[in-house]
């Protein structure tokens, strides 16, 4: 009599993709950290620096020198702050495709490139922002 087994070899495990996510990490320190600092942390710095540059300028021990002489300064910083977030928004997406790409060179078995992901990223961000939208949307 033939047995057949429950189990199927290709069935999703969570050891599995722990076991492979850290595998491609631990071979990929560099470049994902490169991707890291370039996508993320870099974004990140300009964007306190320009908060920091903001804040700066009040006086909070003086609650007069807290009100806005010039109400379009508002409006200017919120904006500025709004196209900051458009733009580190784009860059995470970016940074996610990346390394997506670099993880699928990584478990085909060859040597991804950091010059190879940030292509391939570029190259499919619109389809990225397009997931991002729909995942994103009630």
């Amino acid at each position: 009599m033939v047995s057949t087994t429950l189990e199927r070899p290709d069935k999703y495990r969570i050891g599995r993709v722990f076991s492979n996510s850290f595998a491609v990490i631990g071979r990929n320190p560099g470049l994902l950290v490169g991707l890291a600092a370039l996508f993320s942390a870099l974004p990140a710095l300009v964007l306190n620096l320009w908060n920091y540059r903001n804040f700066a300028k009040l006086d909070f021990a003086d609650p007069e020198s807290m009100a806005v002489a010039d109400p379009s300064a508002i409006l200017g910083n919120s904006l500025i702050s709004m196209a900051f977030g458009l733009i580190y928004f784009a860059l995470a997406l970016l940074f996610q495709s990346s390394l997506v790409r670099a993880t699928i060179e990584d478990l085909n078995g060859k040597r991804p490139a950091i010059g190879d992901c940030i292509q391939i990223a570029l190259r499919c961000m619109f389809p990225t922002l397009g997931m991002a939208w729909l995942s994103s949307s009630p």
